[in-house]
C-alpha cells in the first residue's frame, strides 16, 4: 500500500452544488453535490465510486471550479479555493490538474501534442522556449511514448496514447492533486491495465495524490487507499478499502459489491438486492434516499436523513438500523467481490 502522510493536500468539507431546473415555465432545485466531506494525503489514493447519476464527475467540477459549488469548503494546501478570483484560481490550477475520461474531447484536435504539452508550460512556469522544448520531451518519454508523437495530432493517435497525452499534460506542471475522472472507461481493456500500472509508478515517483472517479470496482481494489460511496449525490459509506469491500455495512455498498461481476466461473455468491427505481433527483423522498428500495428500511429511515456513523476508527456509514439492528448482520463476513490482486 501507498505510504500516507497525515497532512492533507486537498481538505473538503460540506460540498454542495445545487443546478436550478426550468422546463415548461416552472423551475425545480436538483442537488448533485450534497453535503460531500474528503480529504486527500500526499501519495495517497482515494476513490470516489457509485452508479452513473451519483454526482462524481460533479465533485470534480466543483473542486476545480469547472463547476462553482454552491456551498462548502475546498481548500487545496491550506489555500482556499473558493472566493478566489479565476486569475487567482489559475494559479491555483498549477498544484491541481485532472485528466478526464474521454481523451478525444478533451485534446484541441488543431494543436499538434507538443503544442498540447507546452501550453501549461506556457502558462505555469519561466522556462524558456528551450527549456519548454527539452521538458516536452521529457514528460511524453515518461508516459511511455517517444518523441515521433510530438508532432502528430490527436486523431492520428490510439485512445490509449491519446490518453497518455493527457496524463502526461497534467504531470506538466508538477502538481500535488490529480483528479482522474474516469481515466480508463472509454479504452479497450488490454489498454487499461497499462495506464493503471503507468498512473502507479508515476505517483510512487511523484507522491502526487489522486482522486479516483470511478465505478469499476474491480479497479479500486487494486488502486485505492481509501473509499467514498456515493448515492444520489451524498457519501453514504467511507473508509480503507480492504475494510468497505470485506465488511460493507450500508446497504447501497452491499448492492453495489455484490453486484459486481467475479471472475472465477462457477464461484458461489450472495446477490443483496434493492427494490424499485432509483429516485429523481429533482424529487428526493424526506429521509434516507434509499429508503424506498431498501430491504433493510424503518420508520425512522422515511423521516430524517441519517448522518455517517463509525463504524470502526477510519470506516464508517449512514445507516443506523444496518449499525444497530441485530437482524441485519452486517458484519457477518465479506461479500463475494471481483477477485482482483492486492495492491503491492
Amino acid at each position: 500500500m501507498t505510504a500516507v502522510v497525515s497532512h492533507p493536500v486537498l481538505h473538503v468539507v460540506g460540498l454542495t452544488k445545487t443546478f436550478t431546473i426550468r422546463s415548461r415555465g416552472r423551475s425545480a432545485a436538483l442537488t448533485a453535490v450534497d453535503d460531500v466531506s474528503l480529504s486527500l494525503a500526499e501519495g495517497e489514493t482515494v476513490a470516489l465510486v457509485g452508479e452513473s447519476g451519483s454526482g462524481k464527475s460533479t465533485v470534480a467540477r466543483c473542486l476545480t471550479r469547472l463547476v462553482e459549488p454552491t456551498a462548502g469548503s475546498v481548500q487545496l494546501d491550506g489555500r482556499t479555493l473558493r472566493g478566489l478570483t479565476w486569475k487567482q484560481m489559475s494559479r491555483a490550477y498549477k498544484d491541481m490538474q485532472m485528466v478526464f475520461q474521454d481523451p478525444n474531447s478533451s485534446l484541441n484536435p488543431r494543436m499538434r501534442i507538443a503544442d498540447v504539452l507546452d501550453e501549461p508550460l506556457r502558462l505555469h512556469t519561466d522556462l524558456t522556449a528551450a527549456q519548454r522544448r527539452e521538458r516536452v520531451v521529457q514528460l511524453i518519454q515518461e508516459v511511455g511514448l517517444g518523441e515521433e508523437h510530438l508532432r502528430r495530432y490527436p486523431r492520428e493517435l490510439s485512445g490509449g496514447q491519446r490518453q497518455r497525452v493527457g496524463i502526461a499534460r497534467a504531470l506538466a506542471v508538477d502538481p500535488k492533486v490529480i483528479i482522474l475522472d474516469e481515466p480508463t472507461s472509454s479504452l479497450d481493456v488490454s489498454v487499461r491495465g497499462q495506464i493503471l500500472a503507468l498512473l502507479a509508478r508515476i505517483q510512487a515517483e511523484r507522491k502526487v495524490a489522486y482522486l479516483f472517479i470511478t465505478h469499476d470496482l474491480q479497479v479500486v481494489r487494486k488502486i485505492a487507499d481509501r473509499v467514498l460511496v456515493m448515492y444520489l449525490g451524498s457519501v453514504v459509506e467511507q473508509g480503507p478499502t480492504a475494510d468497505v469491500f470485506d465488511h460493507p455495512v450500508h446497504p447501497y455498498t452491499r448492492a453495489l459489491l455484490s453486484a459486481a461481476p467475479v471472475a472465477e466461473f462457477g464461484r458461489p455468491r450472495t446477490r443483496f438486492h434493492l427494490q424499485g427505481e432509483i429516485p429523481s433527483p429533482v424529487d428526493l423522498p424526506p429521509g434516507c434516499r434509499l429508503a424506498g428500495r431498501c430491504p433493510m428500511t424503518r420508520p425512522e429511515c422515511t423521516t430524517a436523513v441519517p448522518p455517517l456513523l463509525a463504524v470502526s476508527a477510519d470506516h464508517s456509514a449512514a445507516c443506523p438500523p444496518a449499525l444497530y439492528s441485530p437482524e441485519a448482520e452486517p458484519h457477518s463476513g465479506p461479500l463475494p467481490v471481483p477477485s482482483v490482486p492486492e495492491r503491492p
